[in-house]
């Protein structure tokens, strides 16, 4: 594999028919150390996005890798020395019917800036604080009807000043203005700080390993992109002992606390508050839909497993599903995406009485009425109150959740986890009653595999989980750690590493 500089257009083409790479493939292990790769068919543009790094938080070299062809991720360091060499001004000149200032770059190509824009976002020490990184100026003070009266470029095409009518003057440097022009380039590498774009799942599911994950900064960024483009990875060899999740959690940020308290263990109950506390299946579901401030990455930590049949764990891609459902029954998609659910808990946890209560689609979609951000589903939490669905259309609204559900549990989409038996006892014999166990199958088939000590980490917005039932028996043991992390938390956690690593995740420079 040979190193060469890659336009991330030219990356992505290639990319995007290549499967997906495991953690450590043998045929990469002699040209990068053990990375985790984004590549999969999605259903939105992604970039392919890669990272090469040693054990140690000392990050020698990060990458975009498409296939034979590796282009080098420069630290933050190197893409202002890019920038102070390459991006500079040409020329500058004044569109005033627009109120705006027209640029033209040295390397070709011209932007324009809204003189209102500008005022605003004076970089100056009186109107923007260098340490906090905000604006200082205030609101009242700006003039609407502000203009510049002179403007001019530094010899070296590096700094534009411009005097204003209300008597200030201000300084852009040209790689501040580059990266902030109104124009479609950069508005989508801003987009991607934001938010990583989802792709649906591969074959074989995206993994993680506990110990990298703690040890290693590189390790742990590779495992948030992960987990924000498909919604869920399997961390593999985590400790066997309860009360060790919040560690994972706070490797992040910090847990999220619900009426079941901050991290929560899932082990058979009497007179359980919830039915996850019970020996019953589980239904696939999303967790906690009454709230509208809802966590949105769960851990779910496998302590212990029952190790004969049952207490398999089922996980679905209710994004998938969704998009899926909207190609094949547009009509159902309609009313799972608009007509408004009452979502309820309403118990008592630990003398703690609490009643949750909340009105919204199944199908949650952002402002522009395509882009699905959030799946509400639990048979459980769905009220008997139906008080926004028009009665005429609740036959319609049944019609189109059974065709929902039906399509969660689609092999296609859905895919059955149980660990194997523990190292004690006739390893050949439970393998061998292991082997038997009927459930629903993943794509390829085949029953996937999960070992004592896995987490599944997942997005709680887009993922359903559930459980098939197990013995009630003083004999059967079944136990489960869980608890939740903010997408905030988690995005805010993926851009700090992202700029401590020099890891440019938007742009293949």
């Amino acid at each position: 594999m040979h190193r060469i500089a890659v336009h991330l257009r030219s990356a992505l083409t290639q990319a995007q028919h290549l499967p997906i790479v495991p953690l450590h493939h043998p045929r990469l292990a002699s040209h990068v150390l053990p990375v985790v790769r984004l590549s999969s068919v999605t259903s939105e543009p992604h970039p392919l996005t890669r990272l090469s790094a040693a054990a140690s938080e000392h990050v020698t070299c990060c990458s975009l890798i498409s296939h034979h062809v590796t282009t080098p991720v420069r630290r933050c360091s190197d893409l202002r020395a890019k920038f102070s060499h390459e991006v500079k001004l040409a020329r500058v000149s004044s569109l005033p019917e627009q109120k705006m200032l027209e640029v033209e770059w040295a390397e070709g190509g011209r932007s324009i800036y809204p003189w209102l824009w500008l005022r605003d976002n004076c970089q100056c020490d009186q109107c923007f604080h260098p340490v906090s990184l905000s604006r200082t100026s205030f609101l009242q003070d700006l003039d609407l009807n502000v203009a510049p009266k002179s403007f001019e470029l530094t010899e070296d095409g590096f700094t534009l000043s411009i005097h204003w009518t209300d008597g200030h003057s201000s300084r852009h440097e040209a790689p501040w203005l580059h990266v902030r022009a109104f124009q479609a380039e950069q508005r989508r590498a801003r987009d991607l700080v934001h938010k990583i774009p989802r792709k649906f799942w591969p074959p074989q599911l995206p993994e993680a390993n506990w110990e990298e994950v703690m040890q290693s900064d590189a390790s742990l960024l590779q495992w948030l992109l992960l987990l924000e483009t498909y919604g869920l990875v399997v961390m593999k060899s985590a400790p066997q002992q309860q009360g060790r999740i919040r560690e994972l959690a706070e490797r992040v940020a910090f847990v999220k606390r619900t009426h079941y308290g901050e991290d929560f263990s899932v082990i058979v109950k009497p007179d359980p508050s919830n039915v996850a506390y019970s020996n019953k299946t589980l239904a696939l579901h999303l967790d906690l839909p009454y709230y509208f401030y809802k966590p949105g990455v769960q851990f779910i930590h496998f302590v212990r497993q029952h190790e004969g049949v049952g207490g398999e764990s089922q996980v679905s891609d209710a994004l998938e599903v969704a998009h899926t459902l909207r190609e094949e029954h547009p009509q159902h998609f309609r009313l799972l995406s608009s007509v408004p659910v009452d979502w309820v808990d309403h118990a008592n946890e630990d003398g703690r009485q609490y009643f949750k209560a909340l009105k919204m689609p199944v199908i949650c979609l952002e402002s522009d009425g395509e882009t699905i951000w959030r799946i509400n589903f639990s048979q459980p939490q769905r009220d008997s109150y139906f008080s926004a669905c028009p009665v005429e259309d609740v036959h319609a609204w049944y019609a189109a959740l059974k065709a929902f559900h039906d399509l969660l549990y689609d092999p296609r989409f859905c895919r059955t986890f149980k660990m194997p038996p523990g190292q004690s006892g006739n390893l050949k014999k439970k393998l061998l009653v292991y082997k038997n166990i009927l459930c629903h199958r993943g794509k390829d088939n085949v029953l996937e595999q999960t070992f004592a000590g896995t987490v599944l980490t997942l997005d709680n917005l887009r993922v359903t989980h559930g459980r098939m039932g197990f013995p009630d028996s003083d004999d059967v043991h079944r136990h489960v750690d869980g608890c939740y992390v903010d997408w905030d938390e988690v995005r805010s956690r993926r851009r700090v590493l992202a700029d401590t690593l020099g890891a440019d995740i938007t742009q293949g420079l």
